[in-house]
């Protein structure tokens, strides 16, 4: 039903307030040149028009996020195109944006518009949700409030394609290779009231001693990691299924960076290649990638992950000195299709959902990310592409 309307009566031209009016009912007639008209004509008049406005609305609203997600894109393919620069546009990063009424991390565009939306409204927590679904966690979104709109691609055979029916979901439009497309609009956790959680995202691994590692090495112990320190590489051996890191004194401070903070950024990179293991996320078997492009592949998912695995402990993020021809290859990558990049980061927040399941860190249930593995032809693509 539409808000009341005050409309010029067609009969005779004086006002009328259209909802007070029965739809069955009929404007007593005061003028003879002038035919009856019934109020359900002029209701579904009135609704074509407001349907009409709210759909141009959001056709304006739907092009300003295409063109926000395009220069969101461009950035990064432009910062891939700076050959002197090893830094790769996941170093720089926040916790990723989580919808806090599914326990659901977002990803694919929604995690860089989020991110970006974050750091322009300067928000200490990147926790999202609909006008509806805080209303469900029994918050409230403050009134002159402006949302976020963002669109979700749902697969067709996907049982979670049941959000499509949610109140909250805005349009949808028909499915584009397989895939539903919906779009809804989000509020951030600061833009809402009546709504408190004892922590949150950069919050959830302080530590009461004050140190900044302990709560790594907490979460390690929890994951029951094997951890060697042995010799001067870090890596995952999967044949052993353990992480071997040089030993801890000897990586040393630089001006940038101490070096328990340059150990505690490859060893957090080393966790996400450790949940490539056939027994936890069974990335490496269901990539089907192999050779020197799923070297590269996994390295760029790694490094990914690592950093955003980073960003809850306020950590610096190593760039590491080794991964030189990785990151050129990662470049060329995301010049070539910034899909990939869109790929990579699927399945690095899959692994860090995993991370965060297994020992139930969160005060809420953490739903598992889905897995989308890439085509025949993308893998076949890839590897022209990392030659």
């Amino acid at each position: 039903m539409t808000k009341s309307k005050i409309i010029d009566c067609p009969n005779c031209g004086c006002e009328l307030k259209l909802d007070a009016l029965k739809p069955e009912s009929k404007i007593e007639k005061s003028h003879d040149s002038k035919p009856y008209v019934p109020i359900a004509k002029i209701q579904n008049d009135i609704d074509i028009d407001v349907n009409t406005e709210e759909r141009r609305s959001f056709e304006m609203r739907k092009v300003e996020l295409q063109e926000k997600i395009n220069a969101i894109e461009k950035d990064i393919v432009n910062s891939c195109q700076n050959d002197q620069s090893r830094e790769m546009p996941w170093h720089k990063v926040i916790p990723p944006a989580m919808n806090r009424y599914r326990g659901q991390l977002y990803s694919g565009e929604n995690l860089w518009l989020l991110w970006r939306k974050c750091i322009e409204n300067n928000y200490s927590q990147n926790k999202w949700a609909t006008f509806h679904q805080w209303s469900r966690l029994g918050a409230k979104v403050r009134k002159g409030e402006k949302s976020t709109l963002i669109k979700i691609f749902i697969p067709r055979d996907n049982p979670e394609q049941q959000v499509i029916e949610d109140k909250s979901f805005e349009h949808k439009e028909k499915d584009v290779n397989g895939f539903f497309v919906g779009y809804f609009s989000v509020f951030n956790a600061e833009q809402v009231t009546d709504w408190y959680e004892d922590t949150d995202q950069t919050t959830i691994w302080d530590s009461p001693s004050g140190s900044p590692y302990e709560p790594i090495d907490k979460l390690i112990k929890k994951l029951e990691v094997s951890i060697r320190e042995k010799g001067d590489r870090a890596e995952y051996k999967i044949g052993e299924d353990l992480i071997n890191m040089p030993e801890k004194k000897s990586f040393i401070d630089t001006p940038k960076r101490t070096g328990d903070d340059a150990y505690y950024s490859l060893l957090l990179q080393e966790l996400i290649h450790w949940t490539g293991h056939f027994s936890r996320c069974n990335r490496i078997g269901r990539n089907n990638l192999t050779g020197e492009s799923g070297l590269v592949f996994e390295k760029m998912i790694a490094e990914m992950g690592g950093a955003m695995l980073s960003s809850y402990f306020h950590n610096h993020v190593e760039v590491r000195m080794e991964n030189k021809r990785f990151i050129d290859s990662w470049k060329k990558i995301i010049n070539h299709d910034i899909r990939y990049l869109y790929h990579a980061q699927n399945q690095a927040l899959s692994a860090i959902t995993w991370i965060f399941r297994k020992p139930n860190v969160f005060p809420f249930v953490l739903k598992e990310k889905p897995f989308y593995p890439m085509t025949d032809v993308q893998i076949a693509e890839l590897q022209k592409i990392v030659g």
